[in-house]
């Protein structure tokens, strides 16, 4: 599943943790890379955990009208 269709159902109630979940799990790999040069300075749980966060308020501000992908927007 896209993305932008879990950022749908997300918004419109579908099972939200779930697909939190799984837009979580789908942009894994991205999110490393995100946060590696940054797990010197903290425990990488705490940056895992601050990047579902982060995932958490793009979500909630995303708006799937403006032709943007997710994970750019993100």
């Amino acid at each position: 599943m896209s993305n932008e269709t879990l950022v749908q159902r997300i918004k419109g109630g579908y099972s939200v943790p779930e697909d939190m979940q799984a837009l979580y799990e789908n942009n894994l790999p991205l999110i490393r890379k995100f946060i590696k040069p940054y797990t010197a300075y903290e425990p990488i749980e705490d940056l895992m955990q601050e990047s579902y966060f982060g995932l958490w308020e793009a979500v909630k501000h995303y708006e799937t009208d403006k032709n943007v992908q997710f994970m750019t927007y993100a």
